[in-house]
């Protein structure tokens, strides 16, 4: 007997907001995780930018917050390396330095009632166990990440709740 994963359910689709708060992830790969000792390419195109790439989350709904208009241009000329990215969509906004009075910033700063997921700036999978027993997590099928989304929002409204993680 297997349950389905949620994002092999169909729950209705929602309008959100991808937000990331980041900083300094515009440096290369190598210079910032040790499973990308040789690759040269921004931080952020590798990890989470590719993430949501490969799951065809629509740039028009990503948030980049970063610290300063230093860090601002630096990104947004990251995003020109990338033809998904550089499509102007993406907005790179300053909010503040330091994680929690960012992630306060984002959500003082966002319309109430916006559905907001928050991703953190170095994320490349959402894993999940697809058989019962004591195989390893697999990465969830390209392309589904909305649908996990959608769970989510659904399961918020039911309950009564405002977050999900």
């Amino acid at each position: 007997f297997r349950v389905p994963a949620p994002h092999e359910l169909d729950f209705p689709a929602v309008d959100y907001r991808v937000v990331i708060p980041t900083r300094g992830r515009w440096r290369p790969a190598c210079e910032i995780g040790r499973d990308c000792k040789n690759d040269r390419r921004p931080f952020i195109l590798v990890k989470t930018l590719a993430f949501l790439k490969r799951h065809s989350i629509p740039p028009s709904r990503v948030f980049l917050y970063v610290s300063d208009e230093e860090e601002k241009i630096k990104y947004e000329a990251v995003l020109q390396q990338d033809t998904y990215w550089d499509t102007g969509e993406v907005r790179v906004e300053v909010g503040r330095p330091g994680i929690r009075e960012q992630r306060n910033y984002i959500q003082s700063s966002t319309p109430e009632g916006t559905y907001v997921v928050s991703f953190d700036d170095d994320v490349s999978d959402v894993l999940w166990k697809n058989q019962p027993g004591l195989q390893k997590l697999v990465p969830m099928p390209d392309g589904m990440l909305d649908k996990l989304f959608f769970h989510g929002y659904a399961f918020m409204r039911k309950y009564k709740a405002f977050i999900w993680g």
